[in-house]
């Protein structure tokens, strides 16, 4: 975690020199100072990240780094805030430049003043590290393939004891083949049974496996017939599901009652904290050894504090040391991106784009030749699915990714780790105070009239769950000293206005106001310069002003509602926005959806839209015969086009097709008419 603070300072360390070199003068000696010791830093925090837990002396020399990477970048985004001042116009322009070079100068001793402390900071940090030797000890660590004394083979072996039974033989093949599988060394084998067809390989095969030695032998069976052609995705969901039911049946009342049944007053208890394990073979041994041997008192109190038992609790420290395992061979990107969805409430599913977009926001995402932010995304989460730390929830008709969650255990861990790393507070009822050096902050209740009474002038981060407002005031929803936000998450709020508060956040990349109530978008928008996402799906906007043009970096445009479900539209459609003239100029849109075709003020949309290269997804509405062949030349030119979805706005519109022979690359399309 450290490690990616770290490394995103000096991405920007370097960004920064370059683009202000002209307002640096006196301090870019200093600022390269100390980025080139962050840049060592770096290259040792990566063996100091996997052993701090076993040393509290290099787990405070990790914080320290933090803590000061932090501080660095604040300085640097409020020194950027302070130049990003609105200008005025006419006379108030004119006046504006002749104050600029007497700010320019403050600013610059101001800035010069902090980098100086800072670069003391950072030169005490770095002796701290000579002095402890941390370097030799962490190589000798990461040469060990222990984790607390204790190997991998240990905790699975504790987690799971074999208890073997008296070999019982029948015939010889049959006899031969369960001394493979029963006798020796444990570990993983595979035994294949070669023979002509219709030899008995089949029926031998399930002989042995049906046999009582070997269902007492292992812990979990699967019976999987595979053809000639077969889809692996298919063999391992089949395996997976015949070893859930399985576990499910047998694993509590294994563990918890060794091997007898649950007793009568236990069995709503044991269901409850079943469904919370869902499954995870480790969590439910690691819980049904917890419980065994308590009584009803002491299971209501598990099933109700599972975060605090992994905290406390020997039997569950062995199971958060095995989450841990997977969670230490991640790169430090994706330990960012997996400890994020920690932010989201219990049981909650999640929007694969809309998360990938939250990780690129937050500045996880590295950048890849010849590949988009989005596409590095999409592999991180896969990677993340892969290892079994993230769950699919919902797929498309395609099979692609659609909606992801956590398992209740492992969000149980990822929050154990949030308090360690300092990555996340939550604000909630029982939240009595929070520290001003907050950077997210997750909201998950109503809280309207308490955010505004914060004092977090470090945060950059705020996703609120829930909120209840009204419509008659224009409120003051957030902190007013966090003005260096870069990530605001609203949806779901009963908003009927745009907050003019947010036009302050001028360092925002990502706000989203999803299903609120807010119908306008002010002119004053142009002020967000950062913004790259802009989510206002399921609002009740229908136009945009002609200053959205002006944002340059927005790559993410959406816009849409879906039409009331009727007797003439019976599953609803997405209704579109209204685009401004000039919507050609936002070059680095990858998604727009979904704007109208023709009509309202600009009759040139689907002209325009040829001038958006960059384009990945794009939705249509309202498309008539006449404005096809505008959009037809349009999707020539999108040479990077993977998704167009387009509604025809009469059910007797044609829309001719022939522009797909001649589109740059395949891409999927989707249409659809009112009916």
């Amino acid at each position: 975690m450290t490690e990616s603070a770290v490394s995103c300072l000096v991405e920007k360390l370097a960004m920064f020199v370059e683009q202000e070199v002209n307002l640096l003068k006196g301090v870019r000696g200093e600022i390269e100072l100390i980025r080139d010791e962050f840049e060592r830093m770096k290259a040792f925090l990566e063996h100091a990240e996997s052993s701090k837990d076993n040393d509290p002396e290099l787990k405070v020399w990790v914080k320290q780094v933090r803590d000061v990477a932090y501080d660095v970048e604040d300085i640097l985004d409020e020194f950027t805030l302070n130049l990003a001042r609105d200008h005025g116009d006419g006379v108030m322009r004119y006046l504006h430049k002749i104050k600029l070079s007497i700010n320019n100068l403050k600013e610059r001793r101001h800035l010069s003043s902090k980098i100086t402390d800072i670069r003391k900071k950072v030169h005490s940090i770095s002796e701290g590290h000579r002095r402890y030797h941390f370097k030799s000890y962490c190589t000798e660590q990461s040469a060990s393939t222990s984790i607390g004394g204790t190997s991998w083979h240990d905790l699975r072996e504790d987690t799971f004891p074999v208890e073997e039974g008296e070999l019982v033989g029948i015939d010889q093949p049959r006899e031969e083949l369960i001394k493979w599988l029963v006798d020796g060394e444990p570990g993983l084998e595979v035994v294949s049974i070669l023979g002509m067809g219709g030899s008995g390989k089949t029926t031998l095969a399930e002989r042995v496996y049906d046999n009582h030695q070997v269902k007492a032998y292992f812990h979990s069976h699967a019976w999987i017939s595979v053809s000639q052609s077969y889809k692996i995705q298919n063999i391992l969901r089949d395996m997976i599901k015949q070893l859930h039911g399985e576990i499910e049946q047998r694993a509590p009342q294994l563990k918890a009652f060794r091997g007898k049944l649950c007793p009568p007053h236990l069995k709503n208890l044991s269901r409850r904290i079943l469904k919370k394990c869902e499954g995870l073979p480790l969590a439910i041994v690691a819980i049904g050894g917890l419980l065994f041997a308590k009584d009803v008192q002491e299971w209501e109190m598990i099933s109700h504090s599972l975060a605090v038992e992994l905290e406390s609790n020997d039997r569950m420290q062995i199971f958060r040391k095995i989450l841990s395992l997977s969670y230490i061979d991640l790169h430090y990107n994706l330990k960012s991106c997996f400890l994020y969805l920690g932010l989201f409430p219990e049981d909650r599913v999640i929007e694969c784009l809309t998360l990938i977009r939250l990780w690129i926001a937050e500045g996880f995402i590295e950048e890849r030749e010849r590949m988009t932010q989005e596409e590095v995304a999409q592999r991180y989460l896969n990677e993340l699915i892969n290892r079994n730390l993230v769950q699919i929830a919902e797929t498309d008709l395609e099979g692609r990714l659609k909606t992801c969650r956590v398992h209740d255990l492992m969000r149980e861990s990822i929050l154990s780790k949030l308090k360690d790393e300092n990555f996340v507070s939550f604000l909630s009822e029982q939240t009595k105070e929070l520290h001003e050096r907050v950077r997210r902050l997750s909201v998950q209740y109503n809280c309207n009239n308490a955010l505004n009474q914060l004092n977090l002038p470090s945060l950059r981060s705020l996703l609120i769950f829930q909120l209840r407002t009204s419509s008659s005031t224009d409120e003051q929803f957030f902190p007013t000293s966090s003005k260096l936000l870069r990530v605001l998450d609203m949806g779901g709020s009963c908003l009927h206005k745009f907050p003019q508060q947010i036009l302050v956040f001028v360092h925002l990349k990502y706000l989203s106001l999803r299903r609120s109530n807010v119908r306008i978008i002010p002119r004053s928008i142009v002020k967000l310069q950062n913004l790259e996402t802009l989510d206002l799906k399921h609002t009740f906007v229908s136009e945009m002003p002609v200053e959205i043009t002006k944002l340059k970096k927005l790559q993410h445009l959406l816009v849409y509602s879906d039409a009331e479900i009727t007797t003439s539209v019976p599953f609803g459609i997405r209704k579109g926005f209204s685009a401004p003239k000039g919507i050609g100029a936002l070059t680095s849109l990858q998604n727009l959806c979904c704007v109208k075709a023709g009509g309202g003020r600009n009759k040139n949309t689907m002209q325009e839209l040829g001038e958006l290269s960059r384009l990945r997804r794009l939705g249509v509405r309202d498309l008539r015969k006449d404005d096809a062949k505008e959009l037809c030349h349009s999707i020539e030119k999108m040479t990077n086009l993977r998704s167009l979805d387009v509604n025809a706005e009469s059910k007797y519109d044609i829309i001719d097709l022939d522009f797909l022979s001649s589109a740059p690359r395949s891409f999927e399309v989707y249409i659809s008419k009112d009916v």
